[in-house]
C-alpha cells in the first residue's frame, strides 16, 4: 500500500483543486478513502487517489555551487546589459507565445490539475520548477490550467453567454449523476406496508377521523363502546354550504397572503438532485394577517363559534379538499423535471405515488412553494381552533377553567415559537425536506392537525368535570408541557446555530463528528443530540402525556393524542434514519454507535 496510517501527505480538498498537509488517521480499503486530519483540525473522509506525497510539492533547490557562482565584471563589460536585456525580453515574448499557441489548441484539463487564474491584467504562469509572470493587457478573462509535472496549459473561455450554457450544461450532467447515485443507494422498499397498506389508509384515516369527532359529545364519551352505528348515517350531517364555504375562503386567504411579497427569501437544504430550493419566509406575517382578521370578525360580532357548532361537515370537506387536491398536485408531477421528482415516490405504482407524494418540492414560480401553503393553514387553524374553544367555554359558562387555559396556551405557544416565529428552521424538517407533497402529508397539516391535535381543548370544554384534577397531577403535567416545549425549542435551535455555522466560538463546547463523504456536515454528538438522536420527538411525546395528564384519567379520548404521536414519531424515526445513513453514511453509524437510544433513553 502507498500509504499508511500515520503518514504526512498533502490531501486535496474535496470540491476543489488545492492541496493542504494532512496526517493520515485511518484507511478504509473497502471503499478507498482514507480519514485524514488537515492542519486546520478539520477531519474528513476523501478517496485515496487525493493523497499525495508531500516530496511531489516541494521545490527543487538550485545546485550549491551554481548558487555561489559569481563573476566580476570590468567597467568595459557593462554595455553588454542591454543585449541581456533583449535576450530576456525574446524569451519573455517566446514564453508568451507558447501560451497563446497552447492555449488555441489545448483542451481542457483533468481535474487533478493545478488552477492558475490569467485575468485581464496578470497571467501566471506555473511550471514544475519555477513560477514567471508576465503582464498582459486586454485580453479576455480566461482560465489557465497546468500539470505541476510539465508545462501543458489549457484555455477554457469564460465568456458570458457560454460560461452560462456551459455551467446549465453541468449542472444538468451532475443533476443525472446525483439523482443515478442516489436511486442505487436507496433501498428500493415500499413504506407504510406497500400498495395494499396505502389502499388501507385511504379509506382508513378519513373513517378514523370522522370516528374521533363523532364518539364524544357533551358530558359523554362512547369510545369504549363505539361502533359504525354510531357515525352519522345521513347526508346532512356532513353536507352544509356554510361549511364548504368557510374552508374555500380560508385556504384562498392562505394562498394569497403567501403570494405577497413579504419576509426574506432563504435556501432551502439540498435535495437529492444536489440544488437547493428557495423559499419565502414570511409565516409570522400570515400570522399576524390571520389574528388580525380574527380580531375583525370578533369585532364586527361575528359567530366565531359555529366553527365548533359545524365541525363534522367542516372536517369532512377538507378531507374532501384533501382528496381533490392531491390528484391536482400528482398530474402536476407529470410535467416536473426528473430531478424535482421524489425517488420515494416515482415507483410506477400510481396509487402509491400520490399517497407518498410523486413531486419532492413541488412550487409555482420561483418562490411559490406548496409545502409551505399546505403548512401554514394548518398550525394556523390549529391556533385558531384553540381560539374558538376559548371563546366556547366563555360563551357558556362565563369563565374560563385554569385547565383548558393551560392546554390552549401551551398549543399557541408551541405553535408561535416552533412554526411562525423562525421558519427557515422548519424547511429542514423532515416533512419538508424528504417527504413528497402526497395524501399524507395534505390530510396530516390540513385535517389531522387543527382538528385532531386540538381534541383536549374541545374534551375539557363539553367535560367541565374532568377539568377539576388534583393539584399533584395539575403541576406533574405542568412541569412535563415547560418540559417538553423547552426540549422541542431548544435542540431545534441548536441544531439551527450548529447547520449556520459548526466552527462558532459559541459552540465550542459541543463535539461533532465529521463528515466521511463529500458534502457532508458534521454531527452533533454532545448537547440535546448527545442524549437521544431525535430529542424534539421526545419533547413532542412529553408535550402529548401532559396534554393528557391535564384532561385527567375519566376517559381514554383525551390520551388517543399521547398514543398517535408516539407511535407516528417512532415511525418516522426509522424512516429519517434510513436516510440520514444514505446521506451520511459511516458518520450516521459512528453517531450511533456514540448515541445509542432513538428517542427514550434505556427504552428506544
Amino acid at each position: 500500500m502507498r500509504f499508511k496510517e500515520g503518514d504526512k501527505v498533502m490531501a486535496r480538498w474535496p470540491g476543489s483543486s488545492l492541496y493542504f498537509h494532512a496526517t493520515i488517521k485511518k484507511i478504509n480499503e473497502d471503499d478507498d478513502s482514507a480519514e485524514v486530519l488537515y492542519e486546520d483540525g478539520t477531519e474528513m473522509d476523501i478517496p485515496l487517489n487525493y493523497l499525495a506525497n508531500e516530496s511531489a510539492f516541494r521545490r527543487k533547490s538550485k545546485s550549491p555551487s551554481r548558487g555561489r557562482r559569481s563573476r566580476s565584471r570590468s567597467p568595459a563589460r557593462s554595455p553588454a546589459r542591454k543585449p541581456r536585456q533583449k535576450a530576456a525580453t525574446s524569451e519573455k515574448k517566446k514564453v508568451t507565445r507558447r501560451i497563446n499557441k497552447s492555449l488555441s489548441t489545448t483542451t481542457s484539463s483533468s481535474s487533478d490539475e493545478t488552477k492558475v487564474n490569467l485575468s485581464p491584467s496578470r497571467v501566471t504562469l506555473i511550471r514544475s520548477d519555477r513560477m514567471r509572470t508576465t503582464e498582459q493587457k486586454g485580453e479576455e478573462v480566461r482560465k489557465v490550467t497546468t500539470r505541476s509535472y510539465q508545462s501543458k496549459i489549457t484555455l477554457e473561455k469564460l465568456d458570458n453567454n457560454d460560461e452560462a450554457k456551459q455551467r446549465a450544461d453541468t449542472a444538468v450532467l451532475e443533476a443525472r449523476k446525483t439523482i443515478e447515485s442516489v436511486k442505487k443507494q436507496i433501498r428500493h422498499e415500499y413504506e407504510f406496508g406497500g400498495p395494499f397498506g396505502i389502499l388501507f389508509q385511504y379509506l382508513f384515516t378519513p373513517l378514523a377521523i370522522i370516528a374521533l369527532l363523532s364518539c364524544c359529545s357533551y358530558n359523554k364519551c362512547e369510545l369504549y363502546t363505539f361502533s359504525l352505528t354510531k357515525i352519522p348515517q345521513t347526508l346532512k350531517a356532513y353536507y352544509d354550504p356554510t361549511a364548504i364555504l368557510i374552508v374555500v375562503e380560508y385556504f384562498l386567504f392562505h394562498a394569497f397572503v403567501y403570494s405577497l411579497p413579504l419576509g426574506q427569501i432563504v435556501e432551502g437544504p439540498r435535495t437529492y438532485s444536489g440544488s437547493k430550493t428557495e423559499y419565502r419566509i414570511s409565516a409570522f406575517y400570515t400570522l399576524l394577517l390571520t389574528i388580525l382578521g380574527y380580531s375583525a370578525l370578533l369585532y364586527f360580532r361575528y359567530p366565531v363559534t359555529i366553527i365548533y357548532d359545524k365541525l363534522l361537515p367542516i372536517a369532512t370537506t377538507s378531507i374532501v379538499f384533501c382528496y381533490v387536491f392531491n390528484i391536482l398536485i400528482h398530474f402536476k408531477s407529470y410535467f416536473a423535471s426528473e430531478s424535482e421528482l421524489n425517488p420515494r415516490a416515482n415507483t410506477g405504482c400510481t396509487i402509491y405515488d400520490v399517497f407518498m407524494g410523486r413531486e419532492l418540492h413541488p412550487r409555482f414560480g420561483r418562490y411559490y412553494q406548496l409545502k409551505l401553503l399546505v403548512y401554514r393553514p394548518g398550525v394556523t387553524a390549529w391556533i385558531l381552533m384553540n381560539l374558538i374553544y376559548l371563546q366556547k367555554e366563555l360563551a357558556q359558562s362565563g369563565t374560563i377553567r385554569p385547565s383548558l387555559a393551560v392546554v390552549s396556551g401551551f398549543q399557541i405557544f408551541y405553535c408561535v415559537f416552533v412554526f411562525f416565529w423562525d421558519e427557515a428552521q422548519t424547511i429542514y424538517t423532515f416533512d419538508i425536506k424528504y417527504e413528497g407533497l402526497g395524501f399524507q402529508t395534505l390530510i396530516g397539516n390540513l385535517v389531522i392537525v387543527p382538528y385532531i391535535y386540538t381534541m383536549h381543548a374541545r374534551y375539557l370544554v363539553e367535560h367541565p368535570k374532568a377539568a377539576l384534577i388534583p393539584t399533584p397531577i395539575l403541576v406533574t403535567a405542568v412541569a412535563l408541557l415547560v418540559l417538553g416545549v423547552a426540549l422541542v425549542l431548544l435542540s431545534g435551535y441548536q441544531k439551527t446555530y450548529f447547520r449556520q455555522n459548526p466552527y462558532d466560538p459559541s459552540l465550542s463546547a459541543l463535539e461533532s463528528i465529521p463528515p466521511y463523504r463529500k458534502g457532508g456536515r458534521r454531527l452533533i454528538v454532545s448537547g440535546y443530540w448527545g442524549f437521544v438522536r431525535h430529542p424534539n420527538y421526545l419533547g413532542e411525546i412529553l408535550l402529548g402525556i401532559g396534554y393528557g395528564l391535564m384532561c385527567g384519567f375519566s376517559d381514554v379520548f383525551p390520551w388517543i393524542y399521547a398514543i398517535f404521536v408516539f407511535g407516528l414519531l417512532s415511525h418516522r424515526a426509522l424512516r429519517d434514519e434510513v436516510r440520514c445513513q444514505e446521506v451520511h453514511g459511516r458518520a450516521w453509524d459512528e453517531y450511533c454507535r456514540r448515541v445509542p437510544y432513538r428517542i427514550v433513553p434505556y427504552v428506544f
